[in-house]
This record gives C-alpha cells, structure tokens and sequence, in this order.
C-alpha cells in the first residue's frame, strides 16, 4: 500500500487563516491524502467543506489547543501525521524534503523553526526582532507545537498527551513523552516555516509570560521575589538595548508593559505562596514618577496593565516605593536617548491607531 499523509489543523474564530491554509496546500510538491481541520468551538462555525479528502470536526465548546490538537490527531488516519498550526505556512518543498527522516525508526517527531512573518506593526516587529527562535540543526530537546511531523504510530505508541490536562503547553509533554520513548525529536532548519498570524500585544505579553514565567515563578520560591524581579528586569534591559541599538524605540514599549506585567504576576503569586514581596500599589506609584514627564505614556500603559487584568492588584493606597523605584532607577541611563520621549509624542499614537486600524487573530487572548 503506497504511504498516506494526513494534514491535521486547529481552528477558533480564525477561519480566514485556516481557508488560507488549505489555498497554499495546492502549491506543495507533495499533498496530503487526507485533511482534517479541528474547529474548536468557534463563534462562527467553519463551514463543512464537503471536499473530497477534508473532514471538518467540531467541539462544540472551545477547549483551548492541547484538546483540539489530540482530537485531530487520534482522527487522523495517514501513515504520517503533519500537525500544523492554521497561521503556519511552509516552503512548498517542505512536506517532500522532511518525509526521509520521519521514516527513520528512531526518529519520533521532526519539525522546522517557525519564524514570525505576520507584517508592520509593534508586536509583528518585536515577534520578529525577539521571537524568532531557530535552534539548531538536528536532535533537539523541543519541538514547537505548532509542525510536527510524524508516524501516526508514534501517537499511539506514546498514548498521545496522557493525562495531560492544560490548555496549552503541550507541545512539552507530548516531546518529553516521545523523548522519554526513546525517540529522537529532529530540527530541520533548511526550510524554515513562517507564523502570518497577528497577535495583539496583550496576547503577546501573556504568550511572553507562559513562556518564561514559570522559571521567573521557580526562582521567586527558591531566592524571594525580589530575586525574581532583578531577573525580570535584567532580560527586559538586555532587549531594550538591542532595540535601541537598532533605532527601534517603538519596541521598548512591549518590554515596559511586559515589565509590568511580570512584576504584578510575581507578586501574586507571592501572596498566594506567603512571600514577601513589594506592595503593587506602591509599584503603581513607582511608575508614575518613573513616567513623570510621560503623562500620555503613563496613561496608556496603566490602562494596557488594567487590560491585562491588573485593575486590582495596582489599587489600594501606595505608602513606600522605594523598593520599586530602585528596580525602575537601573532603566534611567538606558532610556537618556530620547526613548520615552518618542513613545510620548509618537509612539502612543501609533499604537492607539494601530489597535483600531487592525483585527487580531489570536488563540493566546485568553490564556
């Protein structure tokens, strides 16, 4: 029997992606046999193609991607399973190029670096400058969940996620379980694949957030908060450097909010574990005088960190924050170049016409 291949895709609310995904399709050198498209509860729901070959499949609750993911996948019915992301999109050779080693026994999943390619714009640019993660050539620990390629019989081999009951993040355990099989995860980096979706900067601050976070969280509970945060911010110095070493003082915006966000989120959780911690009212005034000649920029970022679902956390009545005001003093000498001055006069205008010129597509706004 000649092998079969089964395309598996993941939609919610973002139909114009995945129809765009199955155009491209027509131009690859190898087609799939089959295509299965998961519709994830969408408001809308995906039409039914109808097409020879497609089979559309409903949850009638959106349940986030790691449940539509193993729906799909324990549905596919190909020899070789290609799971891709409806905003991902691949060179035309690509499905041919990497089949010769997803054959190989001891070859468990192989994937490619996806690059950000979703247009102008500040989270576009910053995904691009900063999120565009290519490892190395060959066998790697991880396996970004949005391509893989593999042998159905490795899903099953592995018995899927397991018990695996997040909403996302299960690329790491469904890699850690294949791993753990004793099966190598493959990165070819010949052919990277590209990410068209658009994400607002709230999405990208929580997807920044589930990324990292957890290891910001580990260091809070073993050397305090304050650790923690001097974490935080020295990787929000370093890419603020690099921003405005290459004249892109727009981008320092998205570093401020996710400063912000990680130090309220470090705080929450030490009150929820019984840390000590700064109080964030006292952050709150902490980065009003930090934005002191920044009004229009204060503004827009307190009202960006209440969007997040910071409201709560920055009330109450502030009394010492010096604490805070020592974090933020280290930032001074970094933004001398005239960096907050153009996010006062320019750059909060473009972000605000920006946010009502465009339409986000996003899975991560409710993360």
């Amino acid at each position: 029997m000649p092998e079969t291949v089964c395309l598996c895709t993941y939609t919610y609310n973002d139909a114009e992606l995945t129809l765009e995904l199955m155009r491209s399709v027509a131009s690859w050198t190898r087609r799939p046999n089959e295509i299965v498209i998961v519709d994830d509860g969408s408001a809308k729901p995906f039409p039914d193609a109808r097409i020879e070959r497609v089979r559309v499949l409903r949850i009638p609750i959106n349940s986030g991607p790691a449940k539509a993911k193993a729906y799909g996948l324990s549905a596919c019915q190909g020899d070789i399973i290609l799971s891709m992301d409806c905003d991902i999109r691949l060179d035309p050779e690509w499905l041919e190029h990497c089949l010769p080693s997803v054959r190989e026994p001891d070859v468990g999943i192989v994937g490619s670096p996806v690059l950000n390619r979703a247009g102008k714009g500040l989270v576009a640019e910053y995904m691009a400058e900063f999120d565009n993660h290519q490892p190395r050539q060959g066998e790697v620990d991880l396996l970004t969940g949005g391509l893989w390629l593999m042998r159905r019989e490795v899903w099953t081999q592995v018995g899927g996620f397991g018990r695996f009951a997040g909403r996302t993040h299960e690329d790491r355990a469904f890699c850690k379980r294949v791993r753990e099989a004793g099966l190598k995860l493959m990165n070819d980096t010949h052919m990277p694949a590209k990410q068209v979706r658009r994400l607002s900067r709230f999405a990208l601050v929580k997807r920044l957030w589930s990324l990292y976070g957890p290891g910001y969280l580990e260091l809070a509970e073993q050397g305090g908060v304050e650790t923690a945060c001097a974490a935080v911010l020295e990787e929000t110095q370093r890419r603020i450097t690099q921003s405005l070493q290459k004249g892109q003082p727009l981008l320092v915006y998205m570093d401020l909010l996710f400063l912000g966000h990680g130090f309220l989120e470090l705080c929450a959780f030490a009150d929820e574990r019984g840390l000590p911690a700064p109080a964030t009212a006292d952050l709150r005034l902490a980065l009003e005088r930090f934005l002191d000649t920044c009004p229009r920029l204060w503004a827009f970022l307190l009202d960006d960190l209440f969007r997040l679902g910071h409201r709560p956390a920055l009330s109450g009545e502030a009394t010492e924050p010096g604490a805070w005001i020592e974090y933020l003093h280290s930032l001074r000498s970094l933004l001398k170049a005239g960096a907050l001055s153009f996010l006062e006069l320019q750059g909060v205008p473009a972000l605000a016409a920006e946010e009502r010129a465009e339409h986000h597509f996003s899975f991560y706004e409710d993360l």
